[in-house]
Order: structure tokens, then C-alpha cells, then sequence
């Protein structure tokens, strides 16, 4: 479930339920309710959730998780909505330490906050540049077409959307080398000349054509003679700073945006999909803790961290236990840029932040993943792959005790002869690569 704002301003609590259909024989995701709220705060939250399980008839020992952000309305440990679920209505409920996808967004946005939102200003401004000015967009169309590059929109950067960063930085990337030849008319005149070397290495590098060079030509005269708000001047001469003044700093942070992102989006993919995969979470949430330290983290110090629970005490927040900052993963794009600009006091700077970047990101997930969580680890036992060891029966016995509201007292006996067939089962095949997901 979850809070958002309607297009008229409402508040809408939303409900989906996740249930197993005898029908398809399989788990299927539905809509359940949508709510108005006057006042979002945990008691008339709770008060509304009781009355859809009410009105709809709904056994609370139905109620097995609930998936929700972290907020302190939604998860408070005093008085959350979940706690007060669990306290007055569903004491079974499974702790799943709340929505993993939800962590691992808010770990890039601290991986993203010591460069101070330098890039993603510069995202916004693209973005309302184009929608505000309909023949600001036919010249950029034509200027992309001439260069071959396959014209869209600006993509929106929405902090609050997952990974949205990272998929902005992409499209950025695709497009940049048309920003570059787009925005020339309003570089200052005084230095202009200096600039236009980054234009010709674009010709020189798509195959520009003259005549294309020309009608480019065509286009920035059109451009200069273009009237301009006050809004739209002073935007300009933000995108002018960052895609020529200060070009080496924007290039290496979406060179390492889009290096060092996707192994967060991948996770993100994975399990927002609608299929039931917690059997899966535990492993995949340890090997992403561990994939992203070995970005930064001396692989000395790591190899210590032998299982989750060290993992969870593993010393990440001193630096001595880092690689030095030119040696950290940041990618082939922002290498290519570092190489070329070895002097230059924005590579210096750049290293400084990839170094807290990484610190503050690496943090925030040893602080929020579950990897020492008994139910995830439990459960991770049903997967096939687990099936011939003691630690799968001992994880499989745990069960019961975890998710007190699915056996009844007469199945506990059953259950328990039945997970030590599992284990010699030859029927149960082992899953190929390309089955697991």
C-alpha cells in the first residue's frame, strides 16, 4: 500500500493485494481499494485499512506482509501503521523489514548527494527548456537528425522515482553530443571561440556534413534571434555552464551515474516485478551488499566478511579500509575524461566526491538491507537450488515459527515429514540459469 497526491490534490491511500488464485493457479496482483484521506497520518490510516478489510469481509489471518515505504507513518516503530496493524489486529505478520526496493532507491540517492544535485539541475533544466518552447524542440529535431542521433524529448528527472537518476543520465549521455552543437548561440560571445572545439570534435567524430554544417549555421542565427524570458535566459546560462564551462565535471559524474547505478536498478528490476521472488531476496540483497563494496572496499577487507552477519559489522565507514579514490570502479566514461584532464582541478574534486559518494551509499545499505534477517533467510530455503543440505532442513524447520498463520496445528506434523522429502526428492530438478528469474 501506499500514500500519493491525485492530479486534483487529494490524498489516495491505495491498496493492492498479492494473493494466490486457485483459478490461474498462480500468485496474481490485483487493485483492492483506493482512498480518499483528509488527514494522512497513521491512526486514520489505520482506521481506513480496518474498515476495507471490514467491508470486504477479509480474515485478518488473510493479512500474511504488507509492503509499504519506510516513512515514519508507514513504519514508525512506536506507532507506524504497520506496528499498529501488527499490535491490534495481525500479531502473525511476517517481518520482512519493509520494502527493499524502497532501500536501495533512497542508497542512491545518498550515493548521488555529495556532488550537491549539480547534474540533476542540469536534468531539469534541459527538460523545461524543450517543453516550454515547441520551436525550441523543432530546431534540436533537425540538429539530431543531422548528427544521427534518434531525437526524443528530454526525459523528466523525478527525485522521487526510482532510480529516476540513472535513467535521466542515460538519455543525457545518448543526447549530449546534440546539446553540445544545440546550445553554442548562448555561450558568451567574449569567449565563445574557446568552446567551439568541443563542437568540431563532435562533427569530426558523427561525420557532419558540410552542407549539414551549414544549415546548423542557419539554425544558431535563428537562435540568437530569438526572444527569451528572463526564466529562459537565465536557464540557458546554467545549461551553457555545465555542458561547456565546467563540460569535464558533468561528463565524469554521468560517466560514473552511469557506471555504478545500474547495479542498484538491476536489484530494483528484479523485484518489482509482480512474480513472488522473496525466496530469492536474501541471496540477491547479500550479493548486491557485496558487489557494490567491492567498488571501493579493499578486497582484503571484504573477503573477512564471510557471512551476512559480518557483512552487517564490516567496518565500511573507515576510509583506510578503501581503495584510494583513483583506483575505485567509476567507469570507462569517467576514466576516458580523468585521462584527458588529468590537471584540471574538477578531476580533484570529482575524486573527493566519488569517494564520499560510495562511503554514504555503501552505509546507508549495511544500515537498511535485511541481510541478517531470520525469516528471509529461512524462507530462501524452499528455492530447489538449497534442496540436500542440513542447513536447508534446519532453515525449512524455522518456518512454522516465522509465519505462525499458515500451517494449522494438525499440518505441523505433515509439514515436517514433508520438507525431509524435499531433501531427497530426485524429482525436484535443479533449475538451469536462465530458470532462476
Amino acid at each position: 500500500m501506499d500514500e500519493s497526491t491525485s492530479s486534483n490534490y487529494q490524498k489516495v491511500l491505495t491498496i493492492l493485494a498479492s494473493y494466490f488464485c486457485k483459478i490461474s493457479n498462480k500468485v496474481v496482483v490485483r487493485h483492492l481499494s483506493s482512498l480518499t484521506c483528509v488527514t494522512v497520518n497513521s491512526e486514520a490510516l489505520y482506521t481506513k485499512v480496518v474498515d476495507v478489510f471490514e467491508k470486504n469481509d477479509i480474515p485478518w489471518k488473510n493479512l500474511t506482509s504488507i509492503l509499504m515505504d519506510s516513512c515514519n507513518v508507514m513504519r514508525g516503530s512506536k506507532s507506524g501503521l504497520e506496528t499498529r496493524i501488527r499490535s491490534q489486529k495481525a500479531p502473525h505478520l511476517l517481518d520482512v523489514d519493509g520494502d527493499t526496493c524502497h532501500h536501495v532507491h533512497n542508497s542512491a540517492k545518498a550515493f548521488c548527494k555529495p556532488f550537491d544535485g549539480f547534474i540533476e539541475q542540469l536534468y531539469n533544466d534541459l527538460f523545461n527548456d524543450f517543453k516550454w518552447s515547441p520551436d525550441l524542440r523543432e530546431f534540436f529535431q533537425e540538429i539530431c537528425t543531422m548528427l544521427n542521433i534518434k531525437f526524443t524529448m528530454p526525459q523528466r528527472y523525478v527525485g522521487h522515482r526510482w532510480l529516476s537518476v540513472y535513467d535521466v543520465t542515460v538519455d543525457t549521455l545518448r543526447l549530449f553530443d546534440g546539446y553540445t552543437v544545440f546550445y553554442v548561440p548562448w555561450i558568451d560571445e567574449k569567449i565563445r571561440h574557446k568552446y567551439l572545439i568541443s563542437v568540431v570534435e563532435v562533427y569530426h567524430r558523427l561525420g557532419v556534413s558540410e552542407s549539414s554544417r551549414a544549415r546548423i549555421l542557419e539554425i544558431r542565427k535563428c537562435l540568437l534571434k530569438k526572444n527569451l524570458t528572463k526564466d529562459g535566459l537565465e536557464r540557458k546560462k546554467r545549461i551553457v555552464g555545465k555542458v561547456f564551462y565546467e563540460r569535464s565535471y558533468a561528463k565524469m559524474i554521468m560517466g560514473l551515474y552511469s557506471s555504478v547505478l545500474p547495479l542498484l536498478k538491476q536489484f530494483v528490476l528484479t523485484f518489482e516485478m509482480k512474480e513472488p521472488m522473496i525466496h530469492e531476496l536474501h541471496e540477491q540483497l547479500v550479493k548486491l551488499f557485496r558487489e557494490f563494496l567491492a567498488c571501493y572496499v579493499k578486497p582484503e577487507i571484504l573477503k573477512s566478511a564471510t557471512t551476512s552477519a559480518k557483512l552487517k559489522r564490516l567496518d565500511i565507514s573507515t576510509t583506510a579500509n578503501f581503495l584510494k579514490a583513483d583506483k575505485m570502479f567509476i567507469g570507462v566514461k569517467s576514466s576516458q575524461v580523468i585521462q584527458k584532464n588529468q590537471k584540471d582541478v574538477a578531476v580533484k574534486t570529482f575524486l573527493h566526491n566519488v569517494q564520499d559518494a560510495y562511503k554514504n551509499c555503501g552505509l546507508t545499505l549495511q544500515n537498511k538491507l535485511p541481510i541478517t534477517n531470520v525469516f528471509l533467510k529461512a524462507v530462501s530455503a524452499i528455492h530447489p537450488d538449497a534442496k540436500g543440505h542440513t542447513c536447508t532442513l534446519i532453515y525449512l524447520q524455522k518456518l512454522p515459527s516465522l509465519a505462525t498463520n499458515v500451517l494449522e496445528e494438525d499440518e505441523i506434523e505433515n509439514y515436517d515429514l514433508e520438507i525431509r522429502k524435499f531433501q531427497t526428492d530426485e524429482s525436484i530438478v535443479e533449475l538451469k540459469d536462465d530458470e532462476k528469474n
